[in-house]
């Protein structure tokens, strides 16, 4: 302001002229108009060199567009004319790119261009997720999914809570003898069963008899295997019909009929309330954390047909009460490296068993000969245990059997000449056996379905390999490594087996140069 009193002259200004003395408000406002002016004057500066560059640039984008144009035209020749094609090839490039007024709306462009993929992706999403989620029941649309439920840690301590109005109606409805709201509130800790119940009374009157039991039992499952660290824990404990939440499928009558859960970090014991589901006909987790024994009560669920527990850590002996399951068309538990006991001799009396896997256990005994009368059997793998004695001449009568898998046991004796019964073995494999003698039967070569023949490391297998081996023209895998089987590879074996088929032998065995015969 000093500056300028010292600068300016007194301003003419409508009612006169105003002296220096009556300056001092105006030059405020005029400084302002000046210093206003000062940074227009450099704004405008500034997007003049930005117009230059961008005029610049239309230029070179006007210059490709026309040169492109021309040669279109060029090529089109006088019909393009006469269809009343633009002459001027950089028209209408040059008519979005040309004016003031849309200089300043490129960086709207761009935005765009960016913005329109992105929100693109996220309908395409939404609808193939609505189409999903369309898959269930219309009748499950109108639940209120955001239903708030209390935990044990919620719970008001006075007796007349209006959360056990329905606790002890569903404890009596469940047959449930040893809780109680009181005890539930004299208790200090609240087990996966209380919890349960606390879950399924408070919405007790959405739900029919049925689902209350589903939804208890699955409930139960859920916290005793730690369900809130599941990969997948869609829909659990939450006002979703049971029938909805992951890995479960229901029949028509909203019954469970399925729980399939594999490979999903359940860890824990599996709970007793699991022989609850009278509904149920399969049972896979395969490939968990489950821990403690199987839970006996399982041995109630008559409609069950598929037990699979493979790759957990499960313990105990429960053969003694699943061979009583006579119902049960498979029993996987193979690679929980805990389980053991003997495999009983009323297993024969299981007349629908079609799969029976139990190898990398602790498993031990003989092998019954009874396993021989479940003429069912498709697949029987013992392999990994420590079985001992001889192999049972009675399995030679399974005739639907595809495959044997009896390696790395304490089995004693020879191969049955009864396996050339086996027609419909397409896999036997009885590798790492110490004990086993004899040479490999001939009667093998009945097997015109056997794909894989693997006796690798059976240390005492001696004789020739039988001509009558020649027959099996679908072997792709023969395994006779560290073996003392001698003499001459048959030679029409290497005839008939193409490239991808792997012959291993022992140094004692002739191969023709057909098989590898590793440090020999």
């Amino acid at each position: 302001k000093a500056t300028l009193g010292r600068t300016l002259q007194p301003l003419d200004n409508e009612e006169g002229t105003v002296g220096s003395g009556s300056m001092e408000p105006e030059v405020g406002a005029f400084a302002i108009s000046l210093l206003r002016a000062t940074r227009n004057n450099r704004h405008s500066s500034r997007r003049a060199r930005q117009d230059s560059v961008f005029e610049r640039g239309r230029a070179s984008s006007v210059d490709a567009v026309d040169g492109l144009q021309q040669e279109a035209d060029n090529n089109a020749g006088p019909d393009a004319a006469d269809c009343g094609q633009p002459q001027e090839g950089g028209a209408a490039m040059q008519f979005m790119l040309s004016g003031d007024k849309r200089k300043r709306y490129w960086p709207l462009m761009i935005f765009t261009l960016l913005i329109v993929p992105i929100v693109t992706v996220v309908v395409v999403v939404n609808v193939v997720r609505g189409r999903g989620s369309g898959n269930r029941d219309e009748n499950y649309s109108a639940i209120d999914s955001s239903f708030h439920y209390i935990s044990c840690s919620d719970i008001d301590p006075s007796p007349n809570s209006s959360y056990f109005e329905n606790y002890d109606k569903l404890v009596a409805e469940l047959g449930i003898n040893d809780t109680s709201s009181s005890i539930l509130l004299a208790s200090e800790k609240c087990s996966p069963v209380d919890q349960a119940l606390l879950f399924v009374s408070q919405d007790y009157d959405s739900w029919s008899e049925t689902s209350r039991l589903s939804r208890f039992v699955l409930t139960t499952l859920f916290i005793s295997t730690n369900g809130s660290y599941w990969f997948d824990q869609t829909g659990w404990m939450t006002s979703e019909p049971e029938c909805s939440w992951f890995g479960i499928s229901c029949d028509d009558d909203e019954q469970v009929k399925e729980i399939d859960v594999a490979f999903n970090r359940l860890k824990g014991p599996l709970p007793d309330e699991l022989g609850r589901l009278n509904s149920i006909e399969a049972l896979g987790m395969d490939g968990n954390l489950l821990s403690g024994a199987i839970p006996s009560t399982i041995q109630d669920l008559t409609s069950l047909r598929q037990l699979k527990l493979r790759l957990n850590q499960l313990v105990g002996a429960p053969l003694p009460w699943l061979v009583q399951m006579t119902w049960l068309k498979e029993i996987a538990l193979s690679s929980n490296n805990y389980l053991s006991g003997m495999i009983p001799s009323e297993i024969g009396k299981m007349t629908a068993l079609e799969n029976f896997t139990i190898e990398f256990n602790g498993m031990n005994g003989t092998i019954p000969a009874s396993l021989g009368d479940v003429s069912t059997l498709k697949i029987l793998k013992l392999g990994s245990n420590d079985h001992s004695g001889t192999i049972p001449s009675s399995l030679g009568k399974l005739s639907k059997l595809q495959a044997l898998e009896l390696g790395y046991t304490n089995l004693i004796g020879s191969i049955p000449t009864e396996f050339g019964n086996l027609l419909s073995l397409t896999d036997l494999t009885m590798q790492n056996q110490e004990l086993l003698t004899g040479a490999i039967p001939s009667e093998l070569g009945l097997l015109t379905n056997l794909q894989k023949l693997d006796l690798f490391a059976v240390q005492q297998l001696s004789g020739t390999v039988p001509t009558s081996l020649e027959a099996l023209t679908k072997l792709t895998e023969l395994d006779l490594y560290e073996t003392v089987v001698s003499g001459t590879l048959p030679a029409y074996l290497c005839v008939i087996i193409d490239v991808f088929t792997e012959i291993r032998g022992p140094c004692t065995l002739d191969c023709h140069y057909c098989c590898s015969q590793p440090q020999c």
